[in-house]
């Protein structure tokens, strides 16, 4: 019996396509990631999701995931965290 099996694709826009499959507990696992391998969104099969920005230094942005979290962030031009927000009211500039 098959208990994992690993499959990447690779679409047009450079974006890679990460599949763990568990065949015999089934159960999957999906990554997406950028053309820089930043992780952009993971999925399971039991629902839970979540998915990242990243500004052009790549900086994580903006995160969120499938309970309601979510959180953005700002840069200054040295790459010095400037701000913080969340979906729980926190706020850090």
């Amino acid at each position: 019996m098959i208990e994992q099996t690993n499959i990447t694709i690779q679409n047009k826009l450079t974006k890679k396509i990460f599949y763990k499959l568990f065949l015999d507990r089934g159960v999957w696992y999906k990554q997406e990631c950028d053309d820089r391998g930043k992780e952009i969104y993971f999925e399971s099969s039991d629902g839970y999701w979540h998915k990242f920005e990243y500004d052009s230094r790549g900086n994580r942005i903006y995160y969120e995931n499938s309970d309601g979290y979510w959180y953005k962030r700002e840069y200054n031009d040295e790459g010095k965290q400037i701000y913080f927000e969340n979906s729980e009211g926190y706020i850090k500039r």
